[in-house]
């Protein structure tokens, strides 16, 4: 039985990204420390939800940080960090949905294999399916 149902974690991730990106808005827009939170929701998005849901998570926290980063006072921003911190956003949601993708793929694909490949611990397997190396090699050594 899962912990949390599938609404109840779009609905975690959606208020972690509304929250966070309050506390962006409230705490300096781009010199903000909350911004490095963004990333644990896209996190929890791809690995829980999968890869589209990474792709909407990272979407809502570029649109979110953006608007938050513009609400601070004009004599503030560095354009620096205002134009990266999205770039960084892009980056890191692009490589966990990718990973996300990849990873409901290769589930897929064990799926196709039949059996229950995804329970079976893998020292259990290997003692059960392999060999001894004296067994395998008797007459070599």
């Amino acid at each position: 039985m899962e912990a949390f149902s599938r609404t109840w974690v779009i609905v975690l991730t959606a208020n972690d990204i509304l929250i966070y990106s309050l506390f962006i808005s409230l705490s300096g827009g781009a010199y903000s420390i909350f911004f490095v939170f963004y990333f644990v929701a896209i996190i929890a998005a791809c690995s829980l939800l999968g890869p589209a849901a990474g792709i909407i998570a990272t979407s809502s926290a570029l649109l979110f940080v953006g608007v938050a980063c513009t609400i601070t006072p004009a004599a503030t921003v560095e354009w620096n960090r205002f134009l990266l911190r999205p770039i960084y956003l892009v980056v890191v949601g692009y490589i966990l949905t990718a990973w996300s993708a990849a990873e409901v793929k290769f589930k897929r694909r064990l799926a196709l294999l039949g059996g229950d490949f995804l329970d079976i611990e893998p020292a259990v397997w290997c003692r059960s399916h392999l060999r001894p190396i004296d067994e395998t090699h008797h007459g070599i050594f």
